[in-house]
């Protein structure tokens, strides 16, 4: 395979990468905007009102990374509330009656009757009250005059033939559906809340598995057996027979340090760090070490710690440097 088609293959494949991390970034930003409707309060409204990801300004990344820790709070705050609700209910099992008796039966639309008139109240305590304080003698008695009203008679014996008996069993019915079901409804809530805090990790800078530290593993992973094969196969003098970039990049830039001139600027340090910084991320959780530090010192420059970091410190990978070390490698395969 010739030079050209290599740096075209991983062009592309660059490409890829970066095309879906783009696609998460939006992902985050539509699923977050849609927070407002698990956590209800006016705080949230603001935040996700300043929120954006998908954006190349370096100040509105660092506000936006403020503002999902702000909203990781309020998610926690409104889990407990969920969670406090949610443990006042129990799960009631449906009596054996309930899949045979009359009343019940869809086409009755009895249940639905009870279930609209439960919510034509705007607020759960008059609901409660509502369906609580409702009787079998008083729903048929307002059905029958209802119906009988309305319809000309046409229904009256049909709904005049249940007994009250029947009534209350209908209202039963429906008073275990709406618990189960509010159970049910508080199970999702959470589970939504969970989701939320699981995408937070996934952008979450101290995170070493956030999605641009993962995408910057990918491509410097992608890119080292393409490298060591244009090293091989144009400059042969510096390919050294290794598998690893590292040692091959360091070759090269001894017998061929112009190869690391980008538009005018030597940016062997800025190509050289990115890659120690990933194997920090693999063996020491993203920590720097003294063999980070040390590495520095291999490649002979003095600069090397204004990019990188004192010993124990944690190396980031936010957008910022993704981006920047993206756009870089790029240019150097096309260089190169």
């Amino acid at each position: 395979m010739d030079v050209q088609t290599i740096k075209n293959k991983v062009i592309s494949l660059l490409k890829d990468i970066i095309d879906s991390v783009e696609l998460q970034e939006c992902q985050l930003e539509k699923r977050y905007k849609m927070l407002s409707s698990y956590v209800h309060s006016d705080a949230v409204e603001a935040l996700l009102l300043e929120f954006h990801v998908y954006t190349d300004n370096l100040s509105q990344e660092n506000r936006s990374q403020e503002i999902l820790y702000h909203l990781l709070n309020e998610i926690f705050e409104q889990e407990k509330k969920y969670q406090v609700l949610l443990d006042g209910y129990t799960l009631i099992e449906y009596p054996e009656w309930a899949s045979t008796l009359e009343i019940l039966k869809e086409e009755n639309c009895i249940v639905n009757y009870i279930q609209d008139s439960f919510y034509c109240f705007n607020e759960e305590a008059d609901r409660n009250n509502y369906i609580n304080s409702l009787t079998g003698k008083a729903l048929k008695e307002e059905l029958v005059g209802y119906v009988n009203k309305e319809t000309q008679n046409k229904y009256f014996k049909f709904y005049d033939d249940f007994s009250e008996s029947d009534y209350d069993k209908a209202i039963e019915f429906v008073k275990i559906d709406m618990n189960n079901d509010k159970i049910y409804e508080l199970n999702y809530d959470i589970d939504e809340l969970k989701r939320f805090k699981t995408l937070f990790n996934l952008f979450n800078y101290t995170n070493v598995r956030n999605i641009y530290a993962s995408a910057l593993i990918d491509i410097i992973t992608a890119i080292s057996e393409p490298i060591n094969n244009i090293i091989s196969i144009k400059y042969p003098h510096s390919y050294i027979q290794s598998n690893k970039i590292t040692r091959n990049l360091i070759s090269l830039h001894k017998k061929y340090p112009d190869c690391f001139f980008i538009d005018g600027l030597d940016k062997y340090v800025d190509i050289m760090e990115p890659i120690e910084r990933r194997n920090m991320y693999i063996h020491n959780l993203g920590v720097a070490n003294s063999k980070y530090l040390e590495f520095g010192k291999v490649i002979q420059d003095n600069n090397w710690n204004l990019k990188g970091a004192k010993n124990g410190e944690f190396l980031k990978i936010d957008s910022y440097y993704f981006q920047e070390t993206y756009e870089l490698i790029k240019n150097f395969i096309s260089h190169i």
